[in-house]
């Protein structure tokens, strides 16, 4: 019996072998093609650039509480073994280099391996210590004494790697969004040792920081005199509290550096940028107790400078650039030139204990007064 494949012609049977193997090719092909976007369709559920991000965000994050608690766990160590000599551990803190920080909420001074002491060397003192260094733990419930060491600030030359205690946990429960630049630390780093007037006033390209902190004040209604003087002083301390060295301290003016609660209790970040050193001591004792995003929108909106409406803060130089006014550098580097309306002082009148109300009271004037 004859079939019918028996009866086509060479051409035929290869135009039949042609068309099935190109079939073949064809089902192969989509087959691979489906498998291929099954994986991609995982890998967007599973691995995208949101998720991969947090993930990021969430690493970074414990790892910079993490190194703030060694710190704070190495300060506590010092500051017992300082004041109990009977507790005395032989630690050689005058070796204790501080290293350069990746991030902010690093606080940089721990203790080298070889300068820890052995179990066999002090095992009877494990327990007198851990004790002695659980009712010494500072914490938000017991900070009553804060107010007390508001003027009380460290000397430069120890106080420049001392970064303020200000862990991930106490910005997102207080005040969550803020000063999101400090997320990007090596951007920071990146950014130039001092910024333009008009890079801080209107906003710019070329530095990530001061662009940053251009669009964060422009929320608020304040005017390019407080704009300015804001901004200037929150990029230095930013550029401070992401490479603590002498060089950045040195550019602070004597008002932002740290006084001793600021090492002692966690808190948001916002309340180190606050002007005032006496009103951050008071904020510490009981910043939970507020809303805190509308206390410092608030705050922000009633901070004034005292620089006379409608007197320029910008000059030109020799070459004809903008730059700020001498006096008027002078005049918001002082802690004196700043104040608080009337309405911020009524409503909040227990942040101004131990203050002088009346000298930080702004008066508001009119354009043609002096």
């Amino acid at each position: 019996m004859v079939t019918g494949s028996d009866q086509l012609s060479s051409s035929e049977k290869k135009r039949l072998r042609d068309r099935r193997g190109q079939k073949k090719l064809r089902e192969k092909r989509e087959s691979r093609i489906q498998a291929l976007e099954r994986q991609v369709a995982t890998c967007k559920q599973h691995h995208g650039v949101d998720r991969t991000g947090n993930l990021i965000s969430v690493v970074n994050q414990l790892y910079r509480e993490n190194e703030a608690l060694r710190a704070r766990h190495a300060r506590l160590r010092a500051a017992l073994m300082e004041d109990d000599p009977a507790n005395h551990i032989p630690i050689n803190l005058g070796n204790i280099e501080p290293p350069r920080l990746s991030s902010l909420d690093q606080v940089p001074i721990s203790l080298a391996p070889n300068q820890l002491p052995t179990e066999s060397d002090h095992s009877d003192q494990t327990q007198s210590l851990a004790t002695t260094a659980t009712q010494a733990e500072p914490n938000l419930s017991n900070t009553a004494d804060a107010s007390q060491d508001a003027g009380d600030q460290l000397p430069p030359e120890s106080a420049w790697y001392l970064v303020p205690m200000s862990t991930t946990q106490a910005n997102q429960i207080a005040f969550p969004g803020t000063c999101p630049w400090f997320e990007y630390p090596d951007l920071v780093s990146a950014c130039p040792t001092t910024a333009s007037p008009l890079d801080l006033l209107h906003g710019t390209r070329r530095n990530f920081l001061a662009d940053e902190i251009h669009g964060s004040l422009r929320h608020r209604a304040i005017r390019d005199a407080e704009c300015l003087a804001f901004g200037w002083l929150l990029y230095h301390f930013s550029k401070w509290l992401v490479m603590p060295d002498p060089t950045t301290f040195a550019r602070l003016s004597p008002f932002q550096r740290p006084i001793k609660p600021q090492f002692q209790v966690d808190h948001p970040r916002a309340i180190d940028m606050v002007v005032w050193p006496q009103m951050r001591a008071n904020l510490l004792n009981n910043w939970t107790s507020y809303d805190f995003v509308d206390l410092m929108a608030y705050m922000s909106c009633c901070t004034k400078l005292r620089w006379p409406w409608g007197k320029p803060i910008l000059e030109r130089d020799s070459d004809d650039e903008l730059q700020m006014r001498g006096d008027y550098f002078e005049t918001f580097t002082k802690e004196s030139a700043w104040g608080l309306t009337s309405e911020f002082i009524e409503r909040y009148p227990e942040l101004l204990q131990g203050m002088d109300v009346e000298a930080v009271r702004f008066r508001l004037s009119l354009p043609n007064e002096v």
